[in-house]
C-alpha cells in the first residue's frame, strides 16, 4: 500500500489479508481513482472515518467483494465507486 500526504495511491494483493480483508489506515483522507481494481481474493473493504468523499471509481471489477464498511463521516460517493462487483451485498 502506498500512501502519500493522506492519499491512497496504490494497493496490491499483498495488502489483502488471508481472509480477503483490506483495511485502509486512518491516515488516509482520499483515494486515487481505480486504486483497488482487480484485486484477487478481495472480499471485505474497511474505510476509515477520515474519508469524507469518494469522487471516482476506486474498487472496480472485484468479483469476490461482498462487503464495504464506510466510516461515519462519508458524505458523498461516486455511483460507480464499486462497479462490476457482482457479489457485493453489504454497503
Amino acid at each position: 500500500m502506498i500512501i502519500r500526504n493522506g492519499v491512497l495511491l496504490s494497493v496490491n494483493a499483498g495488502d489483502v489479508d488471508a481472509r480477503g480483508v483490506l483495511r485502509i489506515p486512518r491516515s488516509v483522507t482520499s483515494i486515487n481513482a481505480h486504486v483497488g481494481d482487480n484485486l484477487p481474493g478481495l472480499r471485505y473493504v474497511f474505510l476509515p472515518d477520515s474519508i469524507t468523499e469518494i469522487t471516482a471509481p476506486i474498487f472496480n471489477n472485484n468479483p469476490e467483494l461482498t462487503t464495504v464498511r464506510f466510516g461515519r463521516k462519508l458524505t458523498k460517493m461516486c455511483t460507480t465507486a464499486f462497479a462490476r462487483c457482482p457479489a457485493l451485498e453489504h454497503i
